[in-house]
């Protein structure tokens, strides 16, 4: 999937033999009052240490507001697209390199 190709709403789920799953730090944020969390989705055929969502797919929801990415100086990683997570059932910014491994769910008209 090109990043290009998203549209707003789209369904999507990650590739054959991918797997979402959620990366999350507290590494860049210790001395915030009150504390933060960076959180991304990931996308990837590897094995990972985080916690796996699963083939459950995700929604397109568009770019992060610029005003919000970087907000409180947290370390963004250029993630600056974001998607709801059914699996989670809350919204995520995704891992640059996730898109990918990710395809688009046709409609089945």
């Amino acid at each position: 999937m090109r990043v290009s190709e998203l549209t707003p709403g789209m369904l999507l789920r990650p590739k054959k033999g991918c797997t979402f799953s959620l990366y999350k730090t507290w590494e860049a944020i210790k001395s915030m009052k009150p504390p933060l969390a960076y959180t991304q989705l990931e996308c990837h055929a590897r094995r990972t240490p985080h916690k796996k969502l699963g083939v459950a797919p995700v929604i397109y929801i568009g770019m992060i507001d610029k005003s919000l990415s970087g907000s409180r100086g947290v370390y963004q990683y250029e993630a600056r697209r974001t998607v709801f997570c059914t699996a989670t059932g809350s919204k995520i910014k995704v891992a640059p390199e996730a898109w990918r491994n990710m395809e688009a769910i046709a409609d089945e008209d």
